[in-house]
């Protein structure tokens, strides 16, 4: 749907208690084989219910409850229907009434993707005229939600790059060379930051084309070397540039997954034991927590339209950075009752920054910080 893999599970527990246990375990082993990363939607008759203000008396298959509470916990999975109305203790599903008794349980439920769960607007239970269980209902818009650009930064390992520095230090010496044609010296520098993301940006794109093609032929060279070693297995020649071109491979894929392993924010690499595969998953389930799909307005209602969430989070901040009150006569002391400094030293402290004091402050910053909004680290401006 709209480019978002979505998979509909409908559930039917057994009526028999001893089959339930075998039944969950049946379908524990078939979700293990979807994607974690898709949308999962579990719904159906469950005949098992977890929670005490799901049923007027007690659980008659605890141990199917079990296997279907870790499914939920293990694919982070939420009961839709509870999460919308978690004080809702009279509302059920099947309501079997008697003569002189009835009994009444929540078994019909529809669970969702936790990362998806915002999308979910409305969920409702309403009689069936044709069946003793009522209806269950959720209203989803499940569509892919595409993040826009995040935040660039410089990547500093461009700097071991002996051909970006040289590249880059030509590109700004032709800058510097357009000084003269701006008005100010801040539209210049303002104007000149975004031609040095952009220019790392087209040198970082061209490096990993390049880098793709050459794994390609390496590839492509080890399977042909593997092939003529088949008929010549003793041939130390073959041997000899087969293991070199297996190295070349290695250290570009190794170069390629350590990418990953800084975007899913690894830091102890040598204590972790999961393959590259485990890292590049672990990069996309961490691009997904970091996209903002629902916010909630001031009387705590949710905001899931784009517009009304940007308008939402800039009226908080709005309140949140407002200035505070003050106080005249606190103003009053500060600025007339303190002593004040000597001509020499106003004069001393007004005097132009240098170039060494900028300098100086530049190699006193610590390294390896969040840059600031123009994306560009203290390691960039100290190699340049």
């Amino acid at each position: 749907m709209e480019g978002l893999m979505v998979n509909l599970v409908n559930i039917y527990g057994p009526a028999t208690s001893p089959k339930r246990p075998q039944f969950y375990q049946r379908v524990s082993n078939f979700l293990s084989t979807l994607d974690s990363h898709e949308c999962l939607v579990l719904g159906g008759d469950f005949n098992t219910t977890l929670e005490e203000q799901d049923r007027s008396g007690a659980e008659l298959s605890p141990a199917a409850a079990n296997i279907l509470r870790e499914i939920v916990e293990h694919h982070s999975l939420v009961d839709v229907w509870r999460d919308h109305h978690p004080d809702d203790t009279s509302t059920f599903t099947p309501v079997r009434v008697e003569a002189h008794w009835s009994h009444r349980s929540r078994l019909d439920r529809i669970y969702l993707s936790r990362f998806h769960l915002s999308q979910a607007h409305s969920s409702n239970i309403r009689p069936a005229p044709f069946s003793n269980h009522h209806l269950a209902t959720i209203t989803a818009s499940l569509l892919a939600e595409r993040p826009g650009p995040a935040y660039w930064h410089f990547n500093n390992s461009l700097l071991e790059d002996e051909s970006f520095v040289t590249s880059f230090r030509e590109f700004w010496l032709a800058w510097r060379e357009q000084r003269r044609a701006f008005p100010s010296a801040r539209r210049w520098w303002d104007l000149g930051k975004v031609r040095a993301k952009l220019f790392c940006r087209d040198y970082t794109r061209g490096t990993s084309q390049r880098r793709n093609a050459v794994i390609e032929q390496l590839e492509r060279e080890v399977l042909e070397m593997e092939r003529r070693l088949a008929a010549n297995p003793e041939d130390p020649f073959l041997c000899g540039a087969c293991r070199k071109k297996r190295e070349e491979l290695r250290a570009l894929e190794d170069h390629q997954a350590r990418g990953a392993f800084v975007r899913s924010c690894i830091r102890l690499l040598r204590e972790m034991d999961h393959g590259s595969r485990f890292f590049y998953a672990l990069e996309k389930t961490r691009g997904a927590k970091k996209h903002v799909t629902c916010l909630l307005a001031e009387d705590g209602a949710p905001l899931t339209d784009p517009e009304e969430m940007c308008g939402r989070a800039r009226d908080f901040y709005t309140s949140l950075f407002s200035p505070d009150p003050t106080d005249p006569g606190a103003c009053r002391v500060l600025w007339e009752e303190l002593p004040t400094i000597s001509v020499g030293d106003r004069d001393r402290l007004e005097l132009p920054l240098t170039l060494a004091e900028f300098l100086e402050a530049l190699r006193r910053m610590p390294t390896n910080k969040s840059p600031g909004m123009d994306g560009l680290t203290v390691e960039f401006y100290c190699a340049f």
